[in-house]
């Protein structure tokens, strides 16, 4: 691992400690709380955005690795409109849902899944069937526990409305889409230098989605206090994960890893 690596681990466990420090230092009702974590947010999100494109620049839309990236670049800047679409409604006073940022929020997700799909499609035939396996049970597991909890009991609910009903279904089971591709990916890879970017790729998205899953669950049982107990840290560390792949990607790629 050479030194810009070194320096790019550091760099993102320092903002990390920060963010933390934000998170978990300031009152929860104060009255800049909100702001100045969702800034935070935003700015790990740019962060994701930037790498991506990075690495998709190296590669070129018409490589198939370039599509993957092209792919996962747009979903993530999709998000990161929907994040800065979701500041600017706490700064407005708005807590509706759905929202314009959910328009962005589906969007992105489509292409996070597509660059996974893409991904997967270059992997097939390297990918064990024990990890198909793997990746299937715990995904089936997952959608049981979903099922039961969240999604059954909401779309049986008479007071949600169908629109309401539809998001919020679709959150969880795209989450389920982007677990399964991310423990195929991460057991396929392993820890190889040579493709341990994948592996921090799919360990940080497989946070990401594991926690707007419990947050999903959370907020349909109506437990605002999530956000502060550490569901906005998981979301944060998988994103830093995601960047910190992307960058160390480019650098292999340039024959500086």
């Amino acid at each position: 691992m050479n030194n810009k690596m070194k320096q790019a681990i550091l760099f993102v466990s320092i903002l990390f400690l920060v963010v933390l420090a934000l998170h978990y230092g300031i009152p929860s009702d104060h009255r800049y709380y909100e702001k100045i974590n969702n800034h935070a947010y935003d700015l790990i999100s740019l962060l994701a955005v930037i790498t991506a494109y990075m690495t998709f620049r190296v590669f070129g839309i018409r490589s198939k690795e370039g599509k993957v990236w092209f792919a996962l670049f747009i979903g993530l800047l999709l998000w990161l409109v929907a994040d800065v679409g979701w500041t600017i409604n706490v700064y407005l006073g708005r807590d509706t849902f759905p929202s314009l940022s959910d328009v962005f929020y589906i969007l992105g997700y489509l292409g996070v899944i597509l660059a996974l799909v893409l991904e997967y499609s270059t992997l097939k035939d390297v990918t064990s069937r024990k990890s198909k396996i793997i990746a299937g049970i715990l995904t089936v597991a997952l959608a049981v526990v979903m099922c039961v909890w969240v999604i059954v009991p909401m779309l049986l609910s008479e007071e949600t409305p169908v629109l309401e009903k539809a998001i919020s279904t679709f959150y969880p089971a795209a989450d389920l889409v982007i677990i399964f591709f991310s423990v195929i990916i991460v057991l396929a890879f392993g820890v190889a230098k040579a493709s341990r970017f994948w592996l921090m790729i799919g360990l940080g998205l497989l946070l990401w989605s594991v926690a707007d899953t419990i947050n999903s669950y959370l907020e349909w049982k109506g437990i605002e206090a999530a956000y502060y107990l550490g569901i906005t840290p998981v979301w944060i560390a998988g994103l830093l994960l995601v960047a910190l792949g992307a960058y160390y990607h480019s650098l292999i790629m340039k024959g500086e890893a």
